[in-house]
């Protein structure tokens, strides 16, 4: 058996290792930021925007509208402000006009971002179907208990990256701002 000021010295030890750990970790960091804060990318990597026409706007508007209601959503059903069949509900409202707001856009922007817009629009069917078997928030963020990939991750990737591409030409960020679309 060990003594206790063995193990006093064990604990003492792993400790130090442990601080000399973060310390050089946060050196390191410091370090990247310091040297090379413009080529250090945490996350997706942002589009540069392209060339649309302002007619694109009031479409695009829709589904800005449109999504800036469901992130709300979101957020109100991740902290707990509205039950799950209230949040529900609301999806089962919102999501269709999405679709058909997205739908309505695609004609009218570069294929780049029409591209970006059907894959939102496909999430967002998959999702609308993820919803007759949810009984919860956790089911549509984890579907399947977690074995499936969310439609809603994607869905908000792709249109972080169309948001990316159209740029701020219609006055407005076309994806919401959110811990996931920053």
């Amino acid at each position: 058996m060990r003594s206790t000021a063995e193990t006093a010295e064990s604990v003492v030890s792993r400790r130090a290792a442990a601080v000399g750990l973060a310390i050089t970790f946060l050196v390191t960091v410091g370090a990247c930021v310091k040297l090379g804060a413009d080529h250090v990318q945490i996350g997706p990597q942002r589009l540069s925007p392209i060339s649309i026409s302002l007619d694109a706007c009031p479409y695009l508007g829709a589904v800005h509208a449109v999504s800036v209601k469901l992130n709300d959503q979101w957020a109100y059903a991740l902290d707990g402000t509205v039950t799950w069949p209230t949040f529900r509900s609301e999806l089962l409202e919102e999501l269709p006009m999405l679709e058909g707001a997205l739908s309505r856009a695609e004609s009218h922007v570069p294929e780049r971002i029409a591209s970006r817009l059907e894959t939102v629009a496909l999430d967002v069917h998959l999702g609308r179907a993820e919803l007759a078997h949810a009984t919860s928030v956790a089911d549509v963020v984890f579907p399947g208990g977690g074995t499936r990939v969310a439609p809603v991750f994607d869905g908000v990737a792709a249109l972080s990256e169309a948001s990316d591409l159209v740029g701020s030409v219609c006055g407005w960020r076309l994806a919401p701002s959110n811990a996931l679309t920053p």
